[in-house]
């Protein structure tokens, strides 16, 4: 299911005013997702903090290189969601990945419970280094910037361009960009896979910020089916990551060379799930292209003018 957003956008805001407003829904959820991170050791805090961390990035971007300060939180940003992705990705291999293959019976137990004992205490040292990176006085100082830049004037945007108009051609431009990066997915390298899941959040993100601007249920069955290829992706790139994390374990080599074979099943069924997904996404109604709820009540509030006048 999609995420349900929380950014209702006036359609006679400004691109900038509308982005901003964006970025303040996203940092009350990375305010928590810190709290989570530096008070306790489970892993969704960390989830929560990477994916708030994603969208301020993702919201900044749309701005484009009008806006100098956005340029350089995007930079800090970036350096403070490295700072998470080391204790996700043990996260993600000891609650997603490892079990699928410990599970099933493999020759040594002892030699699988030393692997998942290594897998936890290096998951424990990269938790450390992320709260150490989230008290430490250049993050402080990051979300400080980050303050005032939501209180400094807004760089102008496009006159000529509404906020719903914006919003149509940003989620048209990444929805082609999709399209044609994610054709052969079972051709693709893992980077250029890597980079159609990075095409797949950025639109995701992109629509859900605007989503209050065009009709319901066409944004609801797309975000269906655009989640459904995220999360086919997002599957495929766990597998990457367990195989690079296991080699830094390492296990023996008969341990080593099962769950490459099972990694290479889980790979291929992930394979097709997202590029059937992105089959049924080309499918859906392009909704930005039909009239949004901001045409509507500018249509409505118009009549009503004209009505006041006579």
């Amino acid at each position: 299911m999609t995420a349900k957003t929380d950014s209702k956008l006036d359609p006679a805001w400004s691109v900038p005013r509308a982005l901003r407003h964006v970025v303040r829904q996203s940092l009350a959820r990375l305010e928590a997702g810190e709290r989570g991170v530096l008070a306790s050791e489970h892993g969704k805090f960390v989830h929560r903090a990477r994916v708030a961390l994603r969208r301020v990035r993702s919201a900044l971007k749309l701005l484009g290189r009008s806006d100098e300060p956005a340029l350089a939180l995007r930079a800090g940003l970036k350096r403070a969601a490295r700072a998470l992705a080391d204790v996700r990705d043990w996260d993600v291999l000891l609650e997603r990945t490892l079990p699928p293959v410990v599970v099933r019976a493999f020759g040594s137990q002892a030699a699988v419970d030393w692997i998942v004992h290594e897998a936890h205490r290096r998951r424990a040292e990269a938790h450390a280094a992320a709260r150490a990176a989230l008290s430490s006085p250049r993050y402080g100082g990051l979300m400080m910037d980050l303050a005032r830049w939501l209180v400094l004037p807004a760089v102008p945007g496009e006159a000529s361009e509404t906020l719903t108009e914006f919003a149509a051609r940003s989620i048209r431009k990444r929805h082609k960009r999709l399209l044609r990066h994610g054709s052969d997915l079972a051709g693709q390298t893992p980077a250029r896979r890597h980079r159609v899941r990075i095409d797949a959040k950025e639109l995701r993100y992109t629509v859900e910020f605007f989503e209050s601007l065009f009709r319901r249920v066409p944004v609801r069955d797309y975000l269906r089916e655009l989640v459904a290829m995220q999360d086919a992706l997002g599957a495929i790139n766990d597998g990457a990551t367990a195989a690079r994390l296991l080699a830094l374990l390492p296990p023996s080599a008969e341990f080593a060379q099962f769950t490459r074979e099972r990694l290479a099943a889980h790979e291929i069924t992930h394979v097709v799930a997202a590029q059937a997904a992105l089959a049924r996404l080309e499918e859906c109604e392009r909704f930005w292209r039909s009239k949004s709820r901001g045409s509507r009540r500018s249509a409505a509030s118009a009549v009503s003018k004209l009505g006041s006048r006579s």
